[in-house]
């Protein structure tokens, strides 16, 4: 079954039109193709930004584990008010984190379909609870950074584990090795 699909790719790839350079070089047609450069560079600077801020609460990438949408929804829906109030004031930074706080809300939400879609979504608890911040996170990933290491805090001292995280290239947030978030890497004592 693999190799037939592999086949059948590589012949459809046949049947494609490439694009050839002035310089001689070819390329593989984009039609199709996803376009990230119809994102604005400095809307996703200033949400990443926003994102590094909120870090030191939950740890970065906290939300690739899972916030079932619902609940991303009443934090959407308070910043909404919030934004709908900074309007009226017409703070303009406060309208612009508040823009950015929806988006960082909406990519959340994003995110935890896509990886129900996918399969990856994992309930490590039996139901959503409130418990101390500090046993919480205890022992969570708070920062991954593309080069491959991993933070992991366990109470005032912290320990540097290694993982094979490649950030994709089509989607930095996942391994261009593996497919999986950084989260569900085994990582190991550097």
């Amino acid at each position: 079954m693999i190799a037939r699909l592999i086949l059948k790719k590589h012949l459809n790839q046949l049947d494609m039109k490439i694009r050839r350079f002035p310089s001689g070089a070819v390329r593989s047609d984009d039609t199709g193709r996803i376009r990230p450069d119809y994102l604005s560079p400095y809307a996703l600077k200033y949400i990443a930004e926003c994102f590094s801020n909120n870090s030191n609460d939950f740890g970065a990438t906290n939300y690739f584990k899972g916030i079932k949408p619902d609940s991303v929804f009443e934090s959407l829906y308070r910043h909404h008010l919030d934004l709908h109030e900074s309007l009226i004031e017409g703070d303009k930074d406060a309208i612009k984190r508040q823009y950015a706080s929806l988006a960082q809300n909406c990519i959340m939400a994003l995110h935890q379909i896509i990886m129900e879609e996918k399969g990856l979504y994992k309930e490590v608890h039996e139901k959503t609870e409130l418990v101390d911040k500090e046993v919480a996170l205890n022992g969570v990933v708070s920062s991954i950074n593309i080069s491959g290491w991993a933070m992991t805090s366990t109470g005032t001292s912290s320990t540097k584990y290694y993982c094979h995280f490649s950030p994709s290239v089509v989607n930095p947030s996942f391994c261009a090795i593996c497919g999986k978030s950084p989260l569900h890497h085994e990582t190991k004592l550097y």
